[in-house]
């Protein structure tokens, strides 16, 4: 079996992504991910229900940047995981 690796020196837009402007080399490492999750279980607040989408997007990416050094490009790309997953945020912290 033959396996054939295609490189691209230009990030391109994710086919299945509705915003163009996502990049594939802008998504989360898996570390990310576990990190930011890890974090959410630990703190999760029932006063977080009461704050407004973008105050909580704020205070989530700031407690994660206390926890983590992340760079300008991690900071902009943990802010829209968590942007997009709001509802799922709130849900777990409700139960």
């Amino acid at each position: 079996m033959v396996f054939f690796l295609k490189l691209e020196l230009w990030p391109r837009p994710l086919l299945s992504s509705p915003d163009p402007t996502l990049y594939q080399m802008d998504t989360m490492t898996p570390e990310m991910v576990r990190q930011f999750w890890s974090l959410v279980s630990e703190i999760g607040r029932p006063e977080w229900l009461t704050q407004g989408d973008d105050d909580l997007v704020q205070l989530l990416v700031n407690a994660c940047r206390k926890q983590h050094a992340l760079s300008l490009v991690d900071t902009s790309t943990l802010n829209r995981y968590i942007s997009i997953r709001l509802p799922l945020i709130r849900d777990i912290v409700l139960d």
